[in-house]
């Protein structure tokens, strides 16, 4: 009997876009009108206050909400199919067949023949230490200028909304797919390969509500909406968690690195734990903003981030060559020195 596998709805990029498209055009106004209805303790229902309640102006009136309108179709069409189908090439049950071809069946079976023992490590393999290569990735890309160069452009937006979440540079993603997918290929392949080989039925129904889920949770997290989950903040990512990310202030840089989960912002120290009622200015920095956002332009999303990207490369391995060359540089005068040295060293006392 074939083993199950995980059906196309995970992996499949396009499949993903057009759920993403469901969710922002049907989940993120029920959520934005509950926000406004709430918060005003009143119902709406006149069709300036529609407007205001889902699309506020002081937000979708900036000009880099604009330009994310705009890019969201390509992005969301032309360049994140083929990026996600990149991520769905590192296929775990492959590497499973590998090992298991490699190194025969193992010795001893995590879970075999317990379904509900494999589906847990296999969810934990998963969703948990799976996700440590997106999180290293997202940290480089914070901490390693390299990369900053192109991360930046994500974080560069004054406002979010749900169009912003798809905001980047296509190599920053591209390469963010390969490294979050490759390591989550490697971790979910072992635990495939202890785990009898193949996903439970259980573990292929969880992932299929988790990745849609994800998709729900990428959606809110980059809205005006500041949804908070409580204490659960701990345990699952939510918008007020996510938006102190994007924020242009120092105490909030480079934390809540995490995606899905925050344990990995936890062990590393880049976890903050919004306050209630805490607001903050969006974007780089106080002098990236309206008119001075770099990143509001075809040529400033696209181009000018790989001319950086290109230059910071060069001066890393003009850097490298550098170096390598004063290890490898001895002067003659040094070794000829030295064998004089030598020479008088050995030559005995008269």
């Amino acid at each position: 009997m074939r083993p199950p596998q995980l059906p196309t709805i995970v992996s499949d990029g396009l499949g993903a876009s057009v759920q993403y498209l469901a969710i922002l055009f049907l989940l993120f106004p029920a959520l934005a009108y509950a926000y406004a209805a709430i918060k005003q303790r009143r119902l709406l229902w006149r069709w300036r206050d529609l407007r205001e309640a889902l699309a506020p102006a002081h937000i979708y009136r900036t000009q880099s909400v604009r330009f994310d309108i705009s890019m969201f179709w390509v992005q969301i069409f032309l360049i994140l199919p083929p990026v996600t189908y990149v991520g769905a090439l590192y296929t775990a049950g492959q590497f499973a067949k590998a090992l298991n071809h490699q190194f025969g069946a193992p010795q001893v079976g995590l879970g075999a023949g317990h379904p509900f023992a494999a589906t847990t490590i296999q969810l934990l393999a998963s969703e948990i230490l799976g996700t440590f290569g997106a999180y290293i990735f997202h940290y480089a890309g914070h901490k390693v200028p390299l990369f900053w160069t192109l991360h930046q452009v994500h974080h560069s937006t004054d406002a979010l909304s749900p169009f912003t979440a798809v905001r980047g540079h296509p190599v920053d993603t591209l390469l963010g797919v390969i490294v979050g997918s490759a390591w989550r290929t490697l971790v979910v392949g072992v635990a495939l390969y202890f785990t009898g080989g193949a996903f439970t039925p259980w573990a292929i129904s969880l992932f299929v509500i988790l990745s849609l889920a994800s998709l729900v949770q990428a959606s809110l997290n980059h809205t005006h909406v500041p949804l908070s989950y409580g204490w659960f903040n701990r345990l699952w990512v939510g918008p007020s968690f996510h938006q102190i990310h994007h924020s242009a202030e120092l105490k909030h840089r480079d934390k809540n690195l995490g995606g899905g989960v925050p344990v990995w912002d936890w062990v590393f120290g880049t976890l903050y734990l919004p306050q209630a009622g805490e607001t903050f200015v969006m974007g780089l920095n106080e002098q990236s903003l309206g008119e001075a956002n770099p990143h509001n332009s075809v040529r400033g999303y696209m181009v000018e981030p790989m001319i950086a990207f290109s230059a910071e490369f060069r001066r890393l391995v003009r850097g490298a060559l550098k170096r390598q060359r004063r290890r490898s540089f001895r002067p003659a005068a040094f070794a000829i020195g030295s064998a004089a040295d030598q020479n008088a060293i050995q030559t005995p006392l008269r």
